[in-house]
């Protein structure tokens, strides 16, 4: 039947420049960890990432042996939000809303926003907490790693 799906026929979508999505075809073996990093995961450091996907991006960037940049995004993204009074992260975050934004635990100022969100753990990939040399200490905004 022309036009139908056919189990045998694989169709392949492109990234669209969406950093989880390229995180995704990496993981899956459809796409180079390095190009996907070169090409869109890296690409503007933790704009455009995602708190559920970070995972998936993270471990892109480890599966290209981009620690540095994967501790640089951790430290950006979501020490972002610790410094904007979060006790855990953020469902939604955009890191273009810092310049307006003010702590949650503090009176806003004028011109300021306070941004709430629904709160989540983030995982992050055996590979880049063993890049953390040092131990917990030396995680940004005073993070732990639990195990």
């Amino acid at each position: 039947m022309s036009g139908h799906y056919q189990p045998d026929e694989k169709k392949i979508l492109p990234h669209n420049n969406l950093k989880q999505a390229a995180s995704l075809m990496a993981i899956a073996g459809l796409m180079d960890p390095q190009q996907a990093c070169d090409e869109v995961v890296s690409v503007g450091g933790g704009k455009g990432f995602s708190t559920f996907y970070g995972y998936y991006m993270l471990e892109t960037l480890a599966k290209a042996g981009e620690y540095e940049k994967a501790i640089d995004i951790i430290n950006t993204f979501w020490g972002a939000m610790l410094d904007l009074g979060a006790t855990t992260f953020w469902e939604d975050f955009n890191l273009d809303w810092i310049p307006n934004a003010a702590p949650i635990d503090e009176p806003v100022p004028a011109g300021k926003k306070t941004y709430m969100a629904i709160s989540a753990p983030i995982a992050i990939p055996d590979s880049v907490t063993a890049f953390a040399t040092g131990g917990p200490q030396d995680l940004p905004h005073g993070c732990q790693i639990m195990y």
